[in-house]
């Protein structure tokens, strides 16, 4: 009777556990999903004044230039949806499906690292705190990846699932040549996951590395003249006269590279502002580092699966060295990583209840780490990107008022 008894109670508290994931997993992405159309609604109505929107609708309707495929979208369906509507809508509902891929995942099996990601005011709610950064095409590299990662789970063969990532990368590459950076750290995911011989690997390598070099080499061949981006300004402003009212983002189309170098450089030389990034790093790394820990025996059986980790993680360090706003590389590095951790490597914990305390424990540990820092996308040199959370803007807040009206303070 007793071991009935423990049976029954067994099979319950797992069935109240897999209900309080199933619960969790959907009251984050109906939450997160309204959070997001909120922002999409704000984009939508800032059309077509803001330097996003003159990213966002960088097209070829004055000839062929970069990071032109998501406005060309827009430009063709702008008689039909709108190009506002259009675009706006695409980046929310990337943004949600994100959301949707990765808190499925960690709600899978629920570890607090996990739930740290959720909730890193650098990963999921970065363009939220920072909308400046909501409105850019970063949504489509890591959603990209994500789909990449979910597809190539069902692709047998190593050359075919290289094949889908060069697909799947060639038209990412239209929308942002940054992405071929990330291409880099798919492969090395594809190659991960899998226990084919070291020959078949290096092959794989060897033609990603053939591939990179083919769009390097498409992108400085096909990357436009001064007179294709002035035809494409002056085609949007005869729809909307209120677009490109400066030239915004599509100065960086024709910014030399040796111009980008010395920017960079120049931030160098700002140690507040640099300091500033490396600490937002540091920050949103914690939990993903945290959470790869338990993953990290699967990924060094071999000194072959090390270096190709470093080979991954080079590429998607590189973009640091090719522009200043290092609030987004941090978003994009450490949402490759932890989409990479999530997804590649599931682990499964037994259904069972933390106890109070650990759980409480959590819950404050996750409060805190979500509302105490935020970090900006890009800052002018000089400037601290790293800037107090809305917890601690409101117990300053709080503090100023009461020391403002002459009381103690409680």
């Amino acid at each position: 009777m007793s071991t009935h008894r423990d049976i029954v109670e067994h099979d319950f508290n797992a069935a109240q556990v897999q209900a309080s994931k199933v619960a969790g997993a959907a009251v984050s992405i109906v939450a997160l999903s309204l959070l997001y159309v909120d922002a999409g609604a704000r984009l939508f109505g800032n059309f077509p004044r803001t330097y996003s929107w003159s990213e966002l609708l960088i097209s070829y309707s004055g000839g062929f230039v970069r990071r032109g495929l998501l406005g060309e979208l827009g430009y063709l369906g702008d008689r039909w949806v709108g190009a506002d509507l259009g675009i706006a809508g695409l980046l929310v509902l990337s943004y949600i499906a994100v959301a949707t891929i990765a808190v499925v995942a960690v709600f899978r099996s629920p570890t607090l690292p996990g739930l740290l990601c959720l909730v890193s005011p650098g990963l999921l709610l970065f363009p939220l705190w920072d909308f400046d950064a909501f409105g850019r095409k970063d949504i489509l590299l890591v959603l990209t990846f994500a789909l990449t990662l979910l597809a190539l789970r069902r692709v047998t063969s190593l050359w075919r699932g290289f094949s889908l990532l060069v697909l799947a990368y060639g038209v990412a590459g239209l929308v942002h040549e940054i992405s071929v950076l990330y291409f880099v750290a798919a492969v090395v995911s594809l190659l991960l996951s899998r226990d084919d011989d070291a020959r078949s690997q290096i092959r794989i390598l060897a033609a990603a590395v053939g591939a990179v070099a083919a769009f390097a080499v498409f992108t400085v061949l096909a990357n436009g003249t001064e007179s294709h981006i002035n035809a494409m300004i002056a085609e949007w402003q005869s729809r909307y006269p209120e677009a490109y009212a400066s030239r915004g983002a599509t100065d960086a189309l024709s910014l030399p590279a040796q111009m980008s170098y010395r920017i960079v450089w120049g931030q160098l030389h700002h140690l507040g502002t640099t300091a500033g990034y490396l600490a937002g790093f540091v920050l949103t790394g914690i939990p993903v580092v945290w959470l790869a820990r338990s993953r990290w025996e699967a990924f060094r059986s071999t000194r072959f699966r090390v270096v190709l980790l470093v080979i991954g993680a080079g590429a998607i360090l590189a973009p640091f060295g090719l522009a200043a706003d290092w609030g987004r590389y941090t978003y994009l590095f450490w949402m490759h990583a932890f989409l990479f951790f999530v997804l590649t490597t599931p682990r499964e914990h037994p259904n069972r209840r933390p106890r109070l305390g650990y759980a409480m424990a959590a819950m404050l540990l996750v409060v805190v780490y979500a509302t105490t820092w935020q970090v900006r996308h890009w800052v002018v040199a000089g400037e601290n990107p790293l800037v107090p959370g809305p917890l601690v803007n409101e117990i300053v807040g709080s503090f100023g008022q009461t020391l403002g009206s002459g009381e103690d303070p409680p």
